[in-house]
């Protein structure tokens, strides 16, 4: 947020948007997927937690980070590649970098 405030007093409009680019990036693509996913499996460990099946709960909280793991790491190397997609996809090469 600060680097928007920032990015606005400096007359860039390149700059301006490549940060909120980077931002909504960042939320839809990479923050939102991990929060979803991170709440299913915090359901599903609290219900089997609360029919006192603890094991059941360790089983959820394992596969799920094993789950958030290869997801993260799927979206590190999408991560990776953000300049190329974004160009093929149209995107002005200076916003892009």
């Amino acid at each position: 947020m600060v680097n928007m405030v920032i990015a606005g007093h400096l007359s860039s409009t390149t700059l301006l948007a490549s940060i909120g680019m980077g931002n909504m990036i960042q939320n839809c693509f990479f923050i939102a997927p991990i929060m979803g996913i991170n709440s299913a499996i915090e359901t599903l460990a609290s219900q089997a937690a609360g029919a006192n099946n603890q094991l059941l709960a360790k089983e959820y909280h394992n596969r799920g980070k094993v789950v958030l793991v290869c997801i993260m790491l799927l979206e590190f190397i999408v991560g990776l590649q953000t300049e190329k997609i974004l160009t093929i996809l149209g995107q002005n090469l200076e916003v892009c970098k």
